[in-house]
């Protein structure tokens, strides 16, 4: 079993984008009803390339944020974590 701290770097980025995929159904409802509105009932392909845009939008959006969100607030990226070191001797 895999645990993950909710504390750890990175994590926050990882939840953004879990959610742009639970999402993802609703986008796909947006994205086909204006597909139908602005160029009428789309048939199987048509409506394959409207869902998968909605996925692909959401994941741009999710990147986005979580990407924004690792800046400072002067938009600069923060600096690198130090390495850890370990003694000799430590387990």
């Amino acid at each position: 079993m895999l645990c993950v701290d909710a504390t750890s770097p990175g994590i926050g980025a990882w939840m953004v984008r879990g959610y742009a995929i639970g999402l993802g159904a609703g986008t796909q409802v947006v994205t086909l009803l204006v597909g139908e509105v602005t160029l009428g009932p789309p048939d199987a392909m048509a409506c394959g390339w409207l869902m998968g845009n909605a996925w692909v939008f959401n994941a741009a959006i999710a990147e986005w944020i979580a990407r924004r969100s690792r800046r400072g607030s002067d938009g600069r990226p923060p600096p690198a974590p130090a390495p850890l070191r370990r003694e000799i001797g430590e387990a």
